[in-house]
């Protein structure tokens, strides 16, 4: 899995609005919807308050070919803090 970092909600918003008409979604159940809403919570993080999209590189919903390769990156366990 790759991931795309957002500055605004409405950047996230619209690239999840894309995937879902891309791949069919919702599904017939109405329930079915390609991601959900992460940001980065830890303060610590250069990241923090950025807004993390999935893009997936295996599988049923393979998209990496749909956003710029420049733009993606790996996941940082670092974007969340450690459980106390």
């Amino acid at each position: 899995m790759k991931y795309i970092l957002y500055s605004t909600i409405d950047e996230w918003n619209e690239s999840n609005s894309d995937m879902n008409t891309h791949f069919g979604l919702p599904d017939s159940h109405g329930t079915e919807r390609y991601a959900m809403i992460q940001h980065v919570e830890n303060s610590k993080n250069a990241d923090y308050g950025k807004y993390i999209f999935p893009v997936c590189d295996k599988g049923s919903f393979i998209c990496t070919h749909l956003f710029p390769a420049d733009e993606q990156v790996d996941f940082n366990p670092d974007w969340n803090p450690p459980e106390e």
